[in-house]
């Protein structure tokens, strides 16, 4: 499976969705926001950008798996780690 870009833009886009709260959060209490960001816009853009990370990443997965470049050892290990992924969930 080739090297895949979105983590970088899911981290990215995770970060600005956190900035964008907290401009957000600030703007709210004393109306000057934080480095001079102030209202919703910018939470709403990053999270738009997660939004849009998660569609094109899932995209390219289904676009692999009909590809045929998910073989039965790459099928084990996304199998394990979305259990893996559940468990550390629940716990």
């Amino acid at each position: 499976v080739d090297p895949s870009p979105w983590p970088l833009f899911a981290s990215i886009a995770a970060f600005v969705t956190a900035i964008g709260a907290i401009a957000w959060m600030r703007t709210n209490v004393d109306g000057t926001g934080i480095f001079g960001i102030t209202g919703s816009w910018l939470f709403a853009v990053g999270m738009g950008g997660l939004i849009a990370t998660s569609f094109f990443w899932w995209r390219d997965v289904i676009r692999e798996a009909h590809k045929g470049d998910h073989t039965p050892v790459v099928q084990m290990h996304l199998r394990y780690g979305m259990i893996l992924f559940i468990a550390s969930e629940v716990m």
